[in-house]
């Protein structure tokens, strides 16, 4: 009989520290558990994830080129699959192919879908070629096809920018520069009224068009631009608020200190 009380007691003390073992280590326990849960579910979500059919390219960050037109750019096979298989620089390179894309960034969006993150190329001026077909130029000097002209009205041209049928690029960066200039700076009245940048090859020179009165200017070469518009900004302001009657040949703003007319 006493044998089996021993036995009895020894049995509740071992549940007992088995009860206190687990008390003061539940922590640890429920840690160790977590840990080891956690890859097997992240190995069971990146599975479910890459066997995901992505289905659409979202596109963004674009004002004027038609999304039909991009979207057309890239062949159902680089995107209507699994996840896994999707390279996405190859959709990028299709996309990038576009004249009017200066750079894209492609990333996974909700909805089983990629967006794709355009930067875009804006037309700031159009050239004339030798045969009088026009292209466009942006910021950068990059000629860019005569497209959605409609969105593009009243720019700047450049001409004789071309020596046959081959682009001078030389010529088209001065112009370009020149034309930022113009843009970028705050003059009262030389963005409302000139209308064209003309390069002039014999002197190596550039010459404006004002708009209203068929004006020539001759602005020279590219050194003190900002000063030389400066000052024919000056003159121009007076000149069409009437303060100036007289009607002009040309306008010689090609020194640093000076504005000369040559009147009819």
């Amino acid at each position: 009989m006493g044998g089996e009380l021993q036995k009895a007691s020894d049995q509740s003390s071992k549940v007992t520290r088995k009860e206190t073992f687990f008390r003061r280590n539940r922590m640890i326990i429920a840690f160790l558990l977590i840990i080891t849960t956690i890859p097997f579910i992240l190995y069971l979500t990146h599975k479910w994830d890459s066997n995901r059919i992505i289905s659409g390219i979202d596109i963004k960050g674009n004002n004027f080129i038609p999304v039909a037109e991009l979207q057309s750019m890239i062949p159902d096979s680089l995107f209507k699959r699994e996840k896994s298989r999707i390279k996405l620089k190859l959709i990028e390179s299709a996309i990038y192919k576009h004249p009017f894309v200066r750079n894209v960034s492609l990333s996974y969006g909700l909805h089983d879908k990629i967006e794709a993150e355009l930067g875009t190329r804006t037309p700031i001026a159009g050239l004339i070629d030798n045969k009088g077909r026009l292209t466009f130029a942006d910021s950068e000097a990059v000629i860019l096809p005569y497209k959605f002209f409609d969105r593009f009205p009243d720019l700047f041209i450049i001409r004789n920018a071309f020596i046959g049928d081959s682009l001078d690029q030389s010529v088209l960066i001065s112009s370009v520069d020149i034309l930022l200039i113009l843009r970028n700076q705050d003059y009262r009245i030389l963005p409302q009224v000139l209308n064209e940048i003309i390069y002039r090859r014999e002197s190596n020179s550039f010459d404006l068009s004002v708009l209203s009165d068929n004006l020539i200017v001759k602005l020279g070469d590219k050194s003190n631009i900002p000063t030389k518009l400066r000052n024919l900004d000056i003159f121009l302001e007076q000149y069409f608020y009437g303060k100036i009657n007289q009607k002009l040949v040309y306008i010689d703003a090609r020194w640093t200190k000076q504005v000369i007319v040559k009147e009819k």
